[in-house]
């Protein structure tokens, strides 16, 4: 029981990846942050396959590690500049004191949500994928999210696999106590 749970939070947060490229793909409602509302099976499959032929650097239709390895360095290299570009209010090439304590001030999205430190993949992560594998292993992730059945992953649907995980993680994230008599 514990490992499906595992399996499904896991899921949830690969999916949540995932959920960023679709965000251009459906509406987002009017005067939203962008985000979509509602997300269909039919845009995350379009999304999980060009996300697989971005990372595919030598279009061989296997993902190694080190193909994974580079696409995730390149995403974090893209936040991190994105990060700055906010961060960086005057557009000087520098963050000054001023700069980052107003950042503080308003509060990150980090920071307000507590999100947790990104963990390696699990199983399988020292072999190649095939695309069908890539896109089949997302699929089944939307359908365990997909509570309804309709197709869609629904906001509510999205929130109640946030608290899902955010109460997963939890426990991770709480100082342990220490021995007695220490």
């Amino acid at each position: 029981m514990a490992s499906g749970l595992n399996n499904v939070l896991v899921g949830i947060a690969l999916l949540f990846l995932g959920t960023s490229a679709t965000a251009q793909l459906t509406a987002s409602p009017a005067g939203g942050t962008g985000k979509p509302s509602t997300m269909s099976r039919t845009d995350l499959q379009a999304a999980l396959e060009r996300r697989f032929d971005a990372a595919d650097s030598n279009r061989d239709g296997t993902l190694t590690p080190d193909e994974r390895a580079a696409r995730m360095q390149a995403r974090r290299t893209a936040g991190r500049e994105r990060l700055f570009a906010q961060l960086d209010a005057d557009h000087n090439g520098s963050i000054s004191k001023e700069e980052f304590s107003a950042a503080r001030r308003h509060g990150s999205r980090r920071g307000r949500e507590g999100i947790a430190p990104r963990r390696p993949f699990a199983a399988g992560a020292d072999k190649p994928i095939a695309r069908s594998d890539f896109v089949k292993d997302g699929l089944a992730r939307f359908d365990r999210l997909d509570t309804d059945h309709d197709g869609r992953i629904s906001a509510a649907e999205r929130n109640a696999a946030r608290k899902a995980l955010r109460d997963h993680l939890a426990p991770a994230q709480t100082p342990q106590p220490l021995p007695p008599g220490s």
